[in-house]
């Protein structure tokens, strides 16, 4: 049952960052008294609904029957000890809200480009819909809005703080090693990404098949459930999509639905795009989106930034941003459909480091060490990340202190009718404010250099 959320009178707001503002305004318009704090802000933010009482200083329960957290809280915190009220996340605020279906999609990586592309299908077939969440749009913001279908990219961060979110349809991309800087243990983290179909046994769900955790979600689903995979056809008896790479095409049980080179021709590269595709396509199909409609829509269908980008060519050589690999899995995919997009010519370089959250290196410095004529490495942990491309029997790497300088010394590293790619594999909090920033000031040093040439 929804709404059990707004059954109380008297809220807390831990963290006024967008979604908690979002979450303090949408309970002040229900009529709720709300207090809100935030130990990193001093003053009030402006964006703040004049009924939310803001007290500055450390999180505090203040006499509310429920806390609505900031994802930015890990589990570890301390104000969590103790707090003797429900603690539930503002996904579950914004999704107890309303009555509309929500579609919704999580995983360690192409999260947001699923959800992006399930929006576009769903637009493009007439239905009033949104891409929020995670996404960027808190889902207390457009709660009051008349849509049809809400597609809601749902992170661990958010997810481990539910308590009733439930979705109608949704799908996972898969789960791999990320964020141990936040949760204490793997084992957290997977059953975090869990709990969006914990409430949700009749949803009908997208499960990756090449993923051996997603896979086993899949075969103890007790609703309707999708089978996809770029590795050939899944030994599943249930809806099945999968790539088959002889015919470039998406088959759908067995029948060639689309045809790849078409994707390619607008952009759209990579095995791991394509698994994105049929998570993001099956779904749209389950609501009812024909699946001519879903290929129509391709044509219009734009990827998001920094996501393996071209930004450009100095002296015959290219340069890819590929700053959204915040993960080691994330840069793997990158490096291996850079080729599709540009073959191995002179060689590539890469440039990688940032936030350490204590993932694995071994799997990416292998590949490294295989593919790159040379590595750049910046941020916090470009120590370890050489120790790793030591262990590979890799030493063509070398440090840099900023985004200018990594691009200057790909450069040098690089031939005419080479690739440098930026391809992370890590969070940027180190040095910048965020993935999109790092990869906005990597093309303004291609741009930079470009100049200067």
């Amino acid at each position: 049952m929804r709404g059990r959320a707004l059954g109380y009178d008297q809220y807390a707001v831990w963290g006024l960052g967008r979604s908690g503002i979002a979450a303090a305004n949408l309970l002040v318009r229900r009529g709720k008294s709300v207090v809100a704090t935030d130990p990193g802000k001093a003053t009030r933010p402006a964006a703040l609904a004049a009924e939310v009482e803001f007290l500055p200083g450390a999180n505090a329960v203040a006499g509310a029957e429920i806390v609505i957290v900031s994802p930015g809280l890990k589990p570890s915190n301390p104000a969590f000890a103790g707090v003797g009220v429900p603690v539930i996340s503002e996904i579950e605020l914004g999704w107890a809200a309303n009555d509309v279906p929500y579609v919704g999609i999580t995983g360690t990586d192409g999260k947001t480009t699923t959800t992006e592309l399930a929006a576009h299908f769903f637009a493009h077939a007439g239905h009033r819909t949104v891409a929020a969440g995670n996404i960027g749009i808190p889902l207390s913001e457009v709660a009051d809005d008349e849509l049809d279908v809400i597609v809601a990219e749902v992170s661990a961060f958010q997810l481990w703080t539910t308590q009733d979110f439930f979705i109608e349809t949704g799908a996972f991309t898969n789960v791999a090693p990320d964020h141990l800087d936040y949760f204490d243990t793997w084992t957290e983290y997977v059953a975090a990404k869990h709990r969006m179909i914990l409430k949700s046994g009749g949803a009908t769900v997208a499960f990756n098949w090449d993923d051996p955790i997603v896979q086993e979600w899949g075969r103890v689903h007790g609703g309707p459930t999708i089978a996809y995979s770029t590795a050939g056809e899944p030994d599943a008896e249930v809806e099945n999509w999968w790539y088959d790479r002889g015919a470039q095409a998406i088959r759908v049980d067995g029948v060639a639905a689309f045809d790849t080179r078409a994707f390619e021709a607008t952009g759209f590269y990579g095995l791991h795009n394509f698994a994105n595709f049929m998570a993001a396509a099956s779904m749209a199909h389950a609501r009812g989106v024909a699946l001519e409609v879903v290929a129509d829509a391709m044509a219009s269908f734009k990827v998001g930034g920094h996501r393996v980008e071209f930004c450009g060519e100095v002296d015959g050589v290219a340069f890819y941003d590929d700053s959204k690999a915040t993960n080691a899995h994330a840069a793997i995919a990158g490096i291996l459909a850079l080729p599709t997009i540009r073959p191995p010519g002179e060689g590539l370089v890469v440039i990688a480091g940032g936030v350490d959250k204590g993932i694995a290196l071994d799997e990416l410095a292998e590949l490294l060490a295989e593919r790159a004529r040379r590595v750049i490495l910046i941020g916090e942990i470009r120590e370890r990340f050489a120790e790793a491309l030591r262990a590979a029997n890799y030493s063509d790497f070398e440090f840099a202190e900023s985004m200018p300088e990594a691009v200057d010394r790909a450069f040098t590293s690089a031939k005419p009718g080479a690739a440098v790619l930026l391809s992370p594999a890590c969070s940027s909090f180190d040095m910048f404010e965020s993935y999109a920033q790092r990869g906005d000031l990597f093309q303004a040093a291609v741009s930079a250099l470009g100049a200067a040439r």
